[in-house]
């Protein structure tokens, strides 16, 4: 019984990867490996920590001695940008979304919205 309307943000592709990779590496300068640390410190399992999410996972994988750092960094981010590939594909089958690029184009699609 509800109007709505659900509007999805496209980014090139390269754009993505800078995006997703910048992420990581803001996260990692925010001191992640030490928030998984003292989480583990706490009692956290390393079974729980992998059940948490991708960087919980493979920063707990680097902290138990499984990957070295640049390698936990790398795969990390392969992992992080399969995953927003999956989520692209499952957005992409619901037939109401409205792709957008540019914010004008948002604006309008939500000022027209509004209109009805």
């Amino acid at each position: 019984p509800y109007k709505f309307l659900i509007l999805g943000k496209t980014y090139p592709r390269q754009v993505l990867i800078e995006r997703i990779n910048q992420r990581v590496d803001v996260r990692l300068d925010q001191n992640m490996v030490q928030e998984i640390l003292t989480l583990h410190q706490n009692g956290v399992s390393w079974k729980r920590l992998d059940d948490f999410g991708l960087e919980y996972r493979y920063i707990s994988r680097y902290l138990r001695g499984k990957l070295e750092y640049d390698e936990m960094i790398e795969r990390l981010k392969i992992a992080i940008r399969q995953f927003a590939k999956h989520q692209m594909t499952w957005f992409r089958k619901m037939p109401d979304v409205n792709w957008v690029n540019k914010e004008s184009q948002a604006k309008k699609l939500v000022k027209d919205f509004l209109k009805e």
